[in-house]
């Protein structure tokens, strides 16, 4: 029987955090507690390019209209054979794992090997991070795999492995194509062969870029611009209010991001340099989902703050004597452990939305529709249903941005024209306890019920349990 070599310890601790994330995300998807849309919508595309077709239904664009995710491609055979939401959900939970092994493999080369694991192990739950896991899913799952990579063979100047991984990461969204850029700002001024480091990755970085957001996004939209422009519009409208938001507006925002983690990255923040274009876009943006950590935006980050903070540590023991290293240590990895704390009942409650014991009931129902058939559902049914051609979300059909003309423009999934609902949708199975449709009814009463009442006149109610509904399209005349 072989001996177990500490090596191992890290497989190990990657294995176990695997099953735990792959079980408490089964848990959240078996008990219907997705409660946005996004896993149903990458679940939806790549089911339609499976079958010959970039358009998504379910938030009514095409797929590459919304972000360069060409990443897409390289997922679809194995998609292809698994046809699941959970495919997705545990690649995504791999892609943390990988990130998180390669994260130990750097910071072991300047760490001992318990601290190199109070890394790995402290980044596996970190709140950025497990709120990411949490969340739906997103093709930016798999950055921070590509960002360690690209930022390890660039320090160790493994050029060929460097370039695939740039040529890698650019595919996973066009806003990595502006880590590239700063890797190549770097490598033209700190690598003897600026052409090879600095000007290529420059130049090919700069130009796909540019041509992507200012031509091919669009045009898969039939926009003259990058639909989230409108997160940066006010940057012009509101230029005093901008500054003031982005100097006090972020400070929480970046103490949630960074925790502790912040006082050993200051001391060598050179590694924070190839997150400046990322961490802008969000200190920048208008968009709230975007100042807070508990969506899919903090793993393309933090991968730079443990890099940072780790080449922090090395100068601080280069600063101090060993009593007052260890004692900024033992501080660190404490505060660090409290940062996680204080953020698990809010994980908990993003993995249980419903605590009736109803579920069973919930999927009795969307087995009662058809495969094939076009539908349109509340949140919580969307990932579910949505391996199928026709999907719509119920929240289109009263949510002021898809049907007040006053708001309309200012959508990022702008469509031209008020939302209605196509007559391919024959069923719906909508729940009237749904979190954003018992805030729109509150908070705009009079156009929620408007919308609602005019839905209801063309649908048969085929089965009511409390308040989920089953229903089906009266056929026209």
């Amino acid at each position: 029987m072989p001996k177990f070599s500490t090596q191992m310890i890290p497989s190990v601790i990657c294995f176990l955090a695997f099953a735990l994330f792959a079980s408490l995300i089964s848990f959240k998807y078996f008990h219907l507690s997705y409660y946005d849309w996004d896993l149903a919508f990458f679940t939806q595309a790549m089911w339609n390019l499976c079958h010959g077709s970039q358009y998504t239904s379910l938030v009514g664009i095409n797929y590459f209209g919304d972000h360069s995710y060409y990443f897409t491609f390289l997922l679809l055979p194995l998609f292809a054979i698994f046809p699941h939401p959970l495919t997705l959900v545990f690649l995504k939970i791999a892609a943390f794992i990988g990130s998180a092994y390669f994260l130990y493999r750097i910071v072991r080369r300047q760490q001992p090997q318990w601290l190199a694991l109070s890394f790995m192990g402290l980044y596996l739950v970190f709140p950025a991070n497990v709120f990411a896991i949490i969340y739906e899913f997103n093709i930016e799952a798999f950055a921070p795999v590509f960002l360690l990579l690209v930022f390890d063979y660039f320090h160790r100047q493994k050029y060929e492995k460097f370039i695939v991984a740039c040529l890698l990461l650019g595919l996973i969204k066009e806003n990595m194509l502006l880590v590239v850029f700063v890797f190549g700002l770097c490598g033209l001024f700190v690598r003897k062969d600026r052409w090879k480091w600095g000007v290529l990755p420059l130049a090919v970085s700069g130009v796909a870029f540019l041509g992507l957001v200012f031509w091919l996004i669009p045009m898969h939209r039939h926009l003259h611009q990058h639909a989230f422009w409108v997160r940066y519009v006010h940057i012009l409208d509101h230029p005093v209010g901008f500054l003031s938001k982005l100097i006090f507006g972020n400070v929480q925002y970046i103490s949630d991001l960074f925790g502790p983690l912040l006082v050993p990255a200051v001391f060598d923040p050179g590694a924070l340099l190839f997150a400046v274009p990322i961490l802008g876009q969000h200190l920048m943006s208008n968009e709230f989902a975007e100042h807070t950590i508990y969506y899919h935006y903090g793993p393309t980050m933090t991968p730079f703050i443990f890099l940072a903070a780790s080449a922090g540590i090395v100068k601080l023991r280069q600063k101090f004597n060993l009593k007052v290293f260890v004692i900024f240590l033992v501080c660190l990895l404490g505060f660090s452990a409290f940062h996680v704390v204080r953020f698990i009942p809010s994980m908990k409650a993003r993995l249980t939305v419903y605590e009736d014991n109803q579920d069973a009931l919930r999927w009795a129902m969307i087995k009662k529709i058809p495969a094939d058939a076009g539908v349109v559902a509340s949140f919580c049914f969307l990932a579910p249903l949505a391996t199928r051609q026709n999907l719509y979300s119920f929240h289109k059909i009263y949510d002021e941005f898809y049907q007040d003309p006053a708001k309309i423009n200012r959508a990022e999934l702008y469509e031209g024209s008020i939302f209605k609902l196509p007559e391919d949708a024959r069923y719906a199975l909508i729940d009237l306890n749904d979190f954003f449709f018992k805030r729109a009814q509150k908070q705009r009463p009079e156009l929620t019920n408007q919308k609602f009442n005019e839905f209801m006149q063309d649908w048969n109610v085929i089965e009511k349990q409390g308040p989920i509904v089953l229903l089906q399209r009266r056929a026209q005349r």
